[in-house]
Parts: C-alpha cells; sequence; structure tokens
C-alpha cells in the first residue's frame, strides 16, 4: 500500500477560507490573502522549509499517522519567528499533528521580511498550514 502525504498552505490573512478537499499530489499549494501576493519567493521559501522538515518527521516515524487533516494556525512575525501556534485541529493522531507542528517550529526562522512587506502586512501575521495524511 503506498501512503502519501500533501501539504496545504492557506495564508488565512482577513478571512480566507481552506480548501475542504485535499490535494491529489505531495505539492504544497498556495493560496493566499492578495496581500500576499508580491511575496511568492518568500512564501515559497517557507513552504519548502516546512516540506523538508514534515517529510523527514514522516520518515523517522515508528508508524504512520492516522489518514486525516491536521491543520495549524501559527503566528509569523517581521523577522521570520514563529512567536505563537494560535490552534492545532487534529484530524489524524497525536504523532500525526506533532509532525506537523515539529515542522512548522523547528524549519523557522523562515528569514526577516522587507521593508515592503512589513509595511504591507504589518509585524505579524498569522498563517494556517494545512497537512494531509492519506493512503
Amino acid at each position: 500500500m503506498i501512503r502519501c502525504a500533501s501539504l496545504l498552505l492557506t495564508l488565512a490573512l482577513v478571512g480566507c477560507a481552506t480548501s475542504p478537499t485535499p490535494p491529489v499530489s505531495s505539492v504544497p499549494q498556495v493560496s493566499s490573502d492578495p496581500k500576499w501576493d508580491s511575496y511568492g519567493p518568500y512564501l515559497s521559501r517557507v513552504v519548502g522549509k516546512v516540506q523538508k522538515q514534515w517529510d523527514r518527521a514522516l520518515v523517522e516515524m515508528r508508524h504512520y499517522p492516522k489518514v486525516g487533516a491536521v491543520v495549524v494556525v501559527f503566528t509569523l512575525d517581521e523577522s521570520g519567528r514563529v512567536t505563537e501556534i494560535v490552534d492545532v485541529k487534529n484530524g489524524s493522531s497525536k504523532e500525526g499533528a506533532q509532525a506537523c507542528v515539529s515542522a512548522i517550529t523547528s524549519a523557522a526562522p523562515y528569514g526577516a521580511w522587507t521593508e515592503e512587506m512589513k509595511a504591507i502586512l504589518g509585524t505579524q501575521q498569522q498563517i494556517t498550514f494545512t497537512f494531509y495524511y492519506q493512503d
């Protein structure tokens, strides 16, 4: 049986909704508030770093997590640090949720924001990552 895991990133700024259906592949999909449109390279680095840490965590697990989604909301500040895990909605196993939170926190810091980013985004933003564990 082939198992796959995929990551959907939704930048939850001013009420962006998350996608209710899992992505087809394990390539991260990004949807975001228009405020982030000019910062694609920064977001790509964030997603890449989280994906790498999450893949590493999955390889190190003794048992594959229960099929389901884990939604992690966190605060990212202007220096690229994760300052708070705001919420975790766990539709998988305890280990699955821990791997998701660990992927976000251990990949940080993500790099300081430019002055232009700070002018548009302020000093911090909440970001929502949705991780899917699939058979």
